[in-house]
């Protein structure tokens, strides 16, 4: 992505320094943006999927190729959001007498098998309760986990649908022992603070076909009679403060409020999934690339913090002038 930032001159105006960089690259090319507190996004324009050697999300759609394993359903895209979804297949499981294989047709373990991740940009912390768009054919394709930054909190698991079937249908309900068919408003994550955050979903049983999801911090949603609220990519990174004295030779820190990421998570982590280049350029023609780092919530050395959003790159120009990056 490319942003250009035009800041005042000071002394030897070292100033309007132009971006760019691979933050959180998504397969789709999109970020979604969170707005006024409800972020919608399609199934099909995922970041990445993993653990996907057992089952597999494919996408169906007028123009995709047909499926050639196990599949008894027929596509269901004509009236898909977009005209395209995501099955999870192949699928074997597709009644209450058909066999339950653990780590095969169906995981109750929250992000263990078949993860789709998305790249979130929040404005507004806060609980967000989720709703996904599915079409549910039967008994046994109609349950789905969701995550927050590789953790899979309680309140996110066991997604559930009984109601609406043979149509698409929009639900928020978890799955309890008390109530299988799933009780409202107990589905949610917490947003701790504003900036990109990842929202992953897991199998929880094969054959599950995933048309759309959002996230809304209204606890009285209306549910949707259609495809529901429009899609908003994010335009760009977030902000970019340019912290140091402005001089030639002095240390000027370009701080950009990118993607949350934890030291401690596997995937994606920010030393080994992320890549942060900032290239510096003189009018004279002199430029320097240099590599940017994760610096958590941006002051850790006093903190101690392991997660944030703060991705910094340090820079010394050697020339008076206007400088770009």
């Amino acid at each position: 992505m490319n942003l250009r930032v035009s800041l005042r001159s000071f002394g030897l105006q070292v100033g309007c320094l132009s971006i760019f960089g691979i933050l959180a690259q998504s397969a789709h090319g999109a970020v979604f943006w969170e707005h006024d507190g409800l972020v919608a996004v399609e199934a099909e324009a995922f970041v990445s999927q993993e653990e996907d050697s057992v089952r597999s999300w494919r996408e169906t759609s007028a123009e995709s190729a047909p499926y050639d394993g196990p599949d008894p359903d027929p596509a269901h895209h004509q009236n898909a959001s977009g005209g395209a979804y995501l099955e999870l297949l192949p699928d074997t499981r597709t009644t209450h007498d058909d066999r339950l294989i653990r780590g095969e047709n169906f995981s109750n373990e929250a992000g263990a098998m078949a993860l789709l991740h998305y790249d979130v940009r929040f404005e507004n912390p806060g609980r967000y309760y989720v709703w996904v768009r599915t079409y549910s054919t039967g008994s046994e394709d109609n349950g789905l986990h969701v995550g927050l930054n590789g953790e899979w909190p309680a309140s996110g698991q066991r997604l559930q649908w009984c109601q609406g079937k043979q149509t698409w249908r929009w639900e928020s309900k978890q799955r309890t022992q008390e109530n299988h068919c799933g009780e409202p408003h107990k589905i949610f994550l917490d947003i701790p603070e504003a900036g990109i955050h990842r929202i992953s979903f897991s199998m929880r049983e094969d054959g599950f076909e995933f048309d759309k999801w959002l996230m809304t911090t209204d606890r009285d949603f209306e549910r949707p009679g259609d495809a529901g609220p429009a899609v908003k990519p994010f335009a760009g990174a977030g902000a970019v403060e340019i912290r140091g004295e402005k001089r030639a030779w002095h240390r000027v820190d370009l701080e950009l409020d990118g993607p949350f990421a934890r030291e401690s998570n596997t995937r994606p982590n920010p030393f080994t999934d992320y890549r942060f280049q900032v290239l510096f350029s003189h009018p004279d023609g002199v430029e320097y690339d240099v590599p940017g780092y994760f610096a958590a919530d941006g002051e850790a050395a006093n903190t101690s913090a392991d997660s944030g959003s703060v991705w910094r790159a340090s820079f010394s120009p050697d020339r008076p002038g206007r400088w770009t990056y």
